[in-house]
């Protein structure tokens, strides 16, 4: 009997999207670029040594061609970028969701996501193609949009002028043409061979360490202009929000911030005296085995580093998104035919 070929989307959404380590967020995608960025420095250091003795750096004319694929890192970096934030907006505001994306996923397609218990906005993020500069933009024009942040993005990107260094030339264009031709020059490494690849190495495309760094750098303040944007923008509960430094946010703070204000909440509610009393209890009784069941999460060996992989900040961030989720419930039962005394937290 046949093996059933796996969806790629669906692979793909339940690979980043279960897994206890959370890599699909645009905290990856800055980390993942500047370092890269921090590895090509390394390497032109080394040219640079090189270069001062007899040997010298490189293959032919300086460099190595696979210094060009940090073309193909950087590409991605922006990829990821665009497709965890889309992900995270649809997250945080199903309404966001497109007709013709919802459409392009397909009956078979949903079945099976449904199956996997993956979510819509893991599948679309999974599905979106960002193939330009253009396509990577519209995204957070999109994103940006929603949260009621300020757009023009191509334009400030146009506006922003970088100077690159080319076998001792000097050339200045704006940071959203060195996007767009990174894209393009990624495309042509990827699916092309011509004779920018193999033919003669004084008319070969190739990258030196110091141009990987310098486009690199673009990318990175690409995507902190954006990020800053939406930190500054986006409510406190946006998915993946990071610091004003870039850093990521306390995921578990911001849970057990909501868990405090939902019971806060539902306390308020006018319940009778002896349902009142019971949830008192029921809330020392939580409380008491929350807090030995984070000792157990903290103390369990199978839960220690394995090659420096901690499982227990994710346990222990889910038992207390499972709280959160019950008492949302709770929550909107109390309320569901009441006059609420406060917004919703």
């Amino acid at each position: 009997m046949a093996t059933k070929k796996v969806d790629r989307r669906i692979a793909f959404a339940a690979t980043y999207g279960q897994s206890h380590f959370k890599t699909f967020n645009a905290f990856s995608a800055l980390w993942r670029a500047e370092d890269l960025i921090a590895e090509v420095e390394v390497m032109d250091r080394t040219k640079a040594a090189d270069d001062a003795t007899k040997g010298g750096f490189g293959y032919r004319f300086g460099t190595y061609e696979a210094v060009s694929y940090y073309a193909v890192a950087f590409v991605t970096c922006l990829e990821w970028h665009a497709r965890s934030r889309l992900a995270d907006l649809l997250t945080f505001d199903p309404e966001q969701l497109r007709p013709d994306e919802l459409k392009s996923l397909g009956n078979a397609t949903l079945v099976e996501a449904m199956k996997a218990e993956l979510s819509v906005p893991q599948l679309v993020g999974a599905s979106s193609l960002v193939s330009s500069i253009d396509a990577y933009l519209d995204i957070f024009e999109r994103v940006l949009n929603a949260i009621g942040a300020p757009g023009g993005l191509k334009k400030a990107l146009k506006e922003e002028r970088v100077v690159f260094n080319y076998n001792g030339i000097e050339e200045e264009a704006p940071a959203y043409t060195r996007l767009e031709r990174l894209f393009e020059y990624r495309h042509r490494l990827v699916h092309e061979i011509g004779m920018h690849v193999i033919g003669h190495p004084s008319i070969r495309e190739l990258w030196l360490p110091d141009d990987a760094s310098k486009i690199g750098n673009v990318v990175c303040a690409c995507i902190r202009r954006i990020e800053a944007e939406i930190t500054r923008h986006a409510p406190h509960n946006f998915p993946n929000k990071l610091s004003e430094d870039g850093s990521p946010g306390d995921d578990l703070s911001t849970v057990k911030e909501e868990i405090e204000k939902l019971e806060k909440r539902i306390a308020k509610a006018a319940i009778l005296p002896e349902e009142g009393e019971s949830w008192t209890q029921a809330l020392n009784a939580t409380h008491a085995a929350l807090e030995r069941e984070t000792h157990f999460i903290k103390a369990a060996e199978f839960l220690r580093p394995l090659r420096y992989l901690d499982v227990s900040q994710s346990v222990e961030l889910e038992l207390y998104r499972n709280r959160a989720r019950y008492l949302r419930v709770l929550n909107d039962e109390i309320w569901e035919d009441r006059q609420e005394p406060d917004p919703q937290p």
